[in-house]
């Protein structure tokens, strides 16, 4: 079953560069928080990051993400822009159902993904993070997690 959420993510700054702001997660969600080594799904009692569709969205690819068939279970994230031309991309960009891409897995080596950027100084500039789990009905039943670190930079 596709499952959706959101996140109201602020930024303000005074820095004349502006500010990027990155996510990544510590690893895949596993049960009672467990380690989920490599790319691995339900077998390992663990939820994988999507890849969309099976057209194959990664950390740094986008991809729609229609929720159906739910061969493609998982987890991963999309953006909705609150204040103009803050999130990276939007769900619905180039016509899309839900753009998406994984959070990077700091298990796996990946590094962080900027998520919201501004080139000048922002007061509470806004941006909704918009996450989405899809998993089988045969994915064993407990308690997943994982933890996602958000960072916020200023430029100078």
């Amino acid at each position: 079953a596709t499952h959706n959420t959101s996140q109201l993510l602020q930024v303000s700054t005074n820095a004349v560069g502006g500010y990027a702001v990155t996510a990544i997660a510590n690893d895949q969600m596993g049960k009672d928080g467990a380690a989920c080594v490599g790319d691995v799904g339900e077998a390992a009692s663990c939820i994988q990051d999507t890849t969309c569709d099976g057209s194959i969205c990664t950390e740094a690819t986008l991809r729609d993400w229609t929720g159906t068939p739910t061969s493609y279970p998982g987890l991963g994230y999309s953006l909705e822009e609150v204040t103009a031309s803050e999130a990276v991309f939007e769900f619905d960009d180039t016509a899309a159902t839900y753009n998406a891409k994984q959070f990077a897995d700091e298990e796996d080596g990946e590094a962080a993904q900027t998520i919201m950027t501004n080139a000048g100084p922002v007061d509470a500039s806004q941006a909704y993070i918009c996450y989405r789990i899809d998993v089988t009905g045969t994915q064993p039943a407990g308690y997943y997690f994982n933890k996602v670190r958000y960072t916020a930079s200023a430029t100078f």
